[in-house]
């Protein structure tokens, strides 16, 4: 095997402008011991070359140092690094070159998994992760981060460093036990002490939580999410998504539905119900509800899959309108749920809404209906929100630039103002409106996709299916004709801590600028 690696100091020496001067030709050769002379351009400049029959001690230890520094350059992880490395020999002491933890192993099956932790080695060393099972990842490509504790408590050569701490995106992890830092310079190869890899779900809200609780500086968070975090739930919530196609569903229907509908209203239903209740008597004022309409709730949470089953045929008997409720036994998310009630649905017009949405007066959804019929060219319209108080909440959206965290975010403006200030009238384009309440056709909604469900939990998936719709050439509506109450939120507090919620936020939000950036740009000029 041949070997070409830098030499930095012949290159200087002759002023030669090249890379890979140096050279190791390791093999089987069958003849005495040589002197060989080499010339380049005339002149003499290895005066003897000399090769053995068997190599002794100090000549092995030339060959694991020229195999230490071809190193470089060379994929690791591939069958030539491999192979380089089985020639460089062990060295007693790892830390003499490398200092370092590994913090936190997460692996989904199949999914890959990540890495956290520090390392700091001098600039001759290589490093690297590798796992029980061999396989190994570059630090070099690692996410870096500073860590204050490091900072403050760590090793002379790790306080040094401007950002020791590192994350890593390892596709290959899945089904590993253990996994270490190794590294090598022209010294020898040595491995820190393993590390246990902690199995979690192929779920995305499990992974996304169990991410949550790595240490990262805020400011630091965007930049993490995108280079590893992002790839890593992409894939798990693919792993899950496979997961749905054919799992079993429990259903039922309550009083005699529409036999033909021209709507459907589909409600996802997560952590608590007893708000249906309040929904429902509003419902019951309708007559959209007894001919034109069909309702359609989805239960989003095998925690109360249960008790909805139970109180349904008393909502039904108390309030009067007839529904149908549909469940999965798990959580999709509230794009996944709302795309199993559209699977559910047999009306042309298809209205999203929230549990926690109380209209103010009959005739809502018919109203949002008639305004997607009244104008082909609206592909998606929305109704005006207010706060139990009667400011406005929801008026349309808007993006705005958040420098801080160096991400566009959804702005409501005019939101808190008293209504009448309002000047929208009738349909309005607007540029992005709130998924707590949005009427598509159904063809438009197939057409496109349904709702994007690589989001977290819930968060930006409003925004995407608007910007999808526009890119498909069609507008974005607030339709101000229609008020509805939304007490906004209500599930929220039983999806996690603040500091998880606001990591799924930022996690989504990063999604959503990396695919949606120079529209968001533009709709901002």
């Amino acid at each position: 095997s041949l070997f070409r690696f830098d030499r930095p100091d012949v290159r200087k020496s002759l002023g030669i402008d090249e890379d890979a001067l140096g050279f190791a030709l390791v093999g089987e050769i069958d003849c005495a011991p040589t002197l060989m002379g080499v010339k380049a351009g005339g002149a003499e400049l290895v005066t003897a070359l000399v090769f053995w029959d068997a190599v002794p001690g100090d000549a092995a230890g030339l060959v694991g140092k020229a195999a230490a520094m071809s190193l470089t350059g060379v994929a690791v992880g591939s069958p030539e690094w491999a192979g380089r490395l089985a020639l460089v020999p062990e060295r007693g002491d790892a830390r003499v070159a490398l200092t370092g933890s590994i913090d936190t192993a997460l692996a989904a099956p199949g999914c890959g998994g990540v890495v956290s932790g520090w390392a700091a080695h001098g600039g001759d060393c290589q490093v690297w992760l590798e796992d029980d099972r061999g396989r190994a990842a570059d630090l070099a490509r690692a996410h870096r981060v500073a860590r204050s504790d490091v900072r403050d408590h760590g090793p002379a050569a790790a306080r040094a460093a401007a950002r020791p701490g590192f994350l890593i995106h390892m596709p290959a992890l899945g089904g590993a036990s253990a996994v270490r830092l190794c590294g090598c310079d022209p010294e020898g190869r040595f491995a820190l002490p393993w590390t246990e890899v902690e199995e979690v779900p192929r779920e995305g809200r499990a992974a996304a939580e169990r991410l949550a609780c790595i240490p990262t500086r805020r400011v630091e968070l965007t930049a993490r999410c995108r280079a590893v975090d992002l790839p890593f739930l992409e894939r798990v919530r693919r792993a899950e998504r496979d997961l749905w196609t054919g799992a079993p569903q429990r259903k039922a229907v309550l009083g005699p539905v529409p036999e033909s509908p021209r709507l459907s209203v589909i409600v996802p239903l997560y952590g608590r119900f007893d708000l249906i209740e309040h929904q429902l008597l509003e419902f019951a004022r309708d007559a959209a509800f007894r001919t034109t309409a069909e309702l359609i709730y989805v239960i989003d949470d095998p925690a109360i899959e249960d008790g909805v089953a139970a109180i349904a045929p008393r909502w039904h008997e108390i309030c009067g309108p007839a529904f149908r409720w549909v469940s999965a036994g798990q959580n999709r998310g509230f794009s996944g749920a709302n795309n199993l009630g559209a699977a559910e649905a047999r009306g042309e017009i298809l209205i999203f809404a929230n549990s926690d949405l109380i209209p103010q007066s009959p005739g809502w959804a018919t109203a949002l209906a008639d305004a997607l019929d009244a104008d082909p060219d609206i592909g998606l319209v929305a109704p005006r929100l207010l706060f139990p108080e009667g400011g406005l909440q929801h008026a349309g959206m808007a993006p705005r630039w958040r420098g801080a965290l160096g991400l566009w975010t959804n702005h409501h403006p005019m939101m808190g103002f008293d209504p009448s200030l309002d000047p929208a009238k009738g349909p309005t384009p607007v540029d992005l409106v709130t998924g707590a309440c949005v009427a598509i056709r159904r063809s438009d909604f197939e057409a496109l996709g349904g709702w994007n469900t690589d989001y977290i939990v819930g968060d930006f998936e409003d925004s995407d299916l608007c910007l999808r719709v526009a890119d498909a050439g069609r507008k974005v509506a607030y339709l101000p004709d229609v008020s509805l109450i939304h007490l906004e939120r209500q599930s929220v507090p039983l999806s996690g801590d603040t500091d998880l919620r606001s990591y799924i936020t930022l996690l989504n939000a990063t999604l959503f600028n990396a695919r949606w950036q120079r529209q968001l740009r533009a709709l901002a000029e």
